[in-house]
């Protein structure tokens, strides 16, 4: 084969490698129906939020056709799962948050996604000291593996520390919800927000006039 040739097909080589690689780059530009996306949707108020004006834009959520929307209730003090789901009067619930109130200690936030029944939620307590029992099991600062073990110790006796649930109604059901005893706000997302799909942050009880950090200098008890 003489040098020309040899020439020209090395370039074709080198055409068709640049080819594959341009063309797998401009594949990954592309947004296909079928590509994840991160979702905007948040429920709960931003850091560093007024209380009040929390209370407000969660009002102003419960607006809008009648379709069927998630929300976040959050209540004015923590309670037992028994009581959160009769406070709710049967509506759907999809998750229940809890976080052990110990005074000026730290707590996770444990979400756990339940089953539409009574039973499902009562058996939630068990399931959040379940997770923290994990957290509680691995290597970490001393203090956060105390706080854990404390938090799941009073989940397991079924405490209540329950401060927030998800549930899905129409908007005039949750502005009923909205209205009951014990009932501290409700913010709907938007009809086509996708279950899962949304960050998830309660109101604390102990958050009442600007959304920060609870604080963390406390001893932490025995149990």
């Amino acid at each position: 084969m003489d040098e020309g040739a040899s020439f020209r097909r090395q370039l074709l080589l080198f055409l068709g490698v640049v080819g594959v690689v341009l063309l797998v780059v401009f594949a990954g530009l592309i947004d296909t129906p079928g590509k994840s996306r991160v979702s905007t949707d948040r429920l709960g108020p931003e850091q560093g939020e007024r209380v009040s004006t929390y209370l407000e834009r969660a009002q102003a959520s419960l607006t809008g056709s009648e379709q069927s929307r998630i929300a976040l209730v959050s209540f004015d003090t923590e309670v037992a799962p028994a009581q959160a789901y009769d406070m709710l009067g049967g509506v759907r619930i999809g998750e229940v948050l809890f976080q052990v109130p110990i005074p000026d200690v730290a707590t996770r936030l444990v979400v756990i996604q339940v089953g539409d029944s009574r039973e499902a939620v009562l058996d939630s307590s068990e399931i959040a000291a379940a997770e923290l029992n994990r957290f509680a099991g691995r290597s970490g600062p001393e203090r956060q593996q105390r706080v854990d073990d404390v938090s799941a110790q009073r989940l397991a006796a079924g405490c209540a520390c329950v401060v927030g649930v998800t549930v899905r109604a129409t908007p005039s059901k949750l502005t009923e919800i909205a209205a009951r005893e014990g009932v501290r706000a409700v913010e709907a997302l938007p009809a086509d927000a996708i279950a899962g799909a949304y960050a998830l942050v309660p109101l604390l009880p102990e958050q009442t006039e600007v959304v920060l950090p609870l604080p963390d200098d406390g001893a932490v008890p025995a149990a």
